[in-house]
């Protein structure tokens, strides 16, 4: 597990020697910041730079679940990132779908006869009910691909498909790289909580510790949603840390996230863990009429 990163070819606005350097990167990662702040950005040259061992998953604005046929070799492919750069990619749903064609590939390859393979689709339809509990999932080696028992899948709605979306992708990829007993691999999720509703937050934290544990992954996420920096710091709160992302800081390190801040993400809600971008600290009172008195203090002085 790498514990520092370098990113280089990064746009001279954001840093201005044109590189990152990452420090107490853990098995999961967020970098948190502003809009504008570079998140994903990092995330595409980090995946460019090592395409074999790099996955970027990028759920925002990507369209419908529909297979193109024509998506197939370049999912077997090692450098299957390379195929990746954008920030909105039209066809995501249609290479999330066809990588499951490429699973059932390669397990189907598998060529070691004195033990079975280390993972099977309904280990992945397994991990995949954390997203969804209430539906039965399967995954299945021609079209559709997957289907949701009792549902037609135009029928989700945009949280769900994009939940399950990122889930599929997420899981395809980590499930092909066990097959082929890849190391030091790094799933890259870019702003994965749009369209969420707070409660798949929580889910899809608990998918990513499942990842995590049964993969030997890392996982390096950006977000400005304090509801799933919550959620993950509450699932994962020994195996995380954050980056209160910064322009123009060539050398940040990651934040570990604490027992102390799980506790006050609990009681005080997502919000409370927006201190150190903003520089604000955080004034705790008793009663209504304290806030009330406290709450005029920053407007005179």
């Amino acid at each position: 597990m790498s514990t520092q990163l370098t990113i280089k070819s990064l746009p001279p606005y954001l840093f201005p020697t044109s590189s990152l350097t990452l420090s107490n990167i853990k098995n999961v990662t967020v970098l948190f910041g502003k809009n504008g702040s570079g998140k994903s950005e990092i995330l595409r040259n980090i995946a460019q730079a090592n395409p074999q061992n790099c996955h970027y998953c990028n759920p925002e604005k990507a369209g419908i679940f529909a297979h193109n046929f024509g998506l197939l070799e370049q999912e077997l492919s090692p450098d299957r990132t390379k195929h990746r750069g954008r920030n909105i990619n039209e066809n995501y749903y249609s290479q999330v779908l066809t990588r499951i064609q490429a699973f059932f590939t390669k397990r189907g390859a598998w060529v070691d006869n004195t033990i079975p393979p280390p993972v099977s689709h309904l280990d992945l339809e397994k991990i995949l009910r954390f997203l969804l509990p209430d539906k039965n999932i399967s995954l299945i080696d021609q079209q559709p691909f997957f289907k949701i028992e009792g549902i037609d899948l135009n029928n989700l709605s945009s949280g769900e498909r994009q939940i399950l979306g990122t889930g599929i992708d997420i899981l395809t990829v980590a499930g092909i790289w066990k097959l082929e007993k890849r190391e030091n691999s790094i799933l890259l999720v870019d702003e994965p909580d749009a369209h969420l509703h707070p409660d798949l937050h929580i889910n899809l934290a608990l998918f990513l510790k499942k990842i995590v544990d049964d993969f030997n992954v890392q996982i390096i996420i950006a977000t400005h949603s304090t509801t799933l920096l919550a959620a993950i710091g509450h699932c994962l709160v020994d195996q995380m840390s954050i980056v209160y992302l910064k322009r123009g800081n060539e050398n940040q390190t990651a934040i570990n996230f604490s027992a102390i801040q799980k506790e006050l993400a609990s009681v005080l809600g997502g919000h409370a863990l927006m201190g150190p971008l903003f520089s604000v600290p955080i004034l705790l009172v008793e009663g209504d009429d304290d806030y009330r008195i406290w709450s005029q203090v920053p407007r005179h002085h």
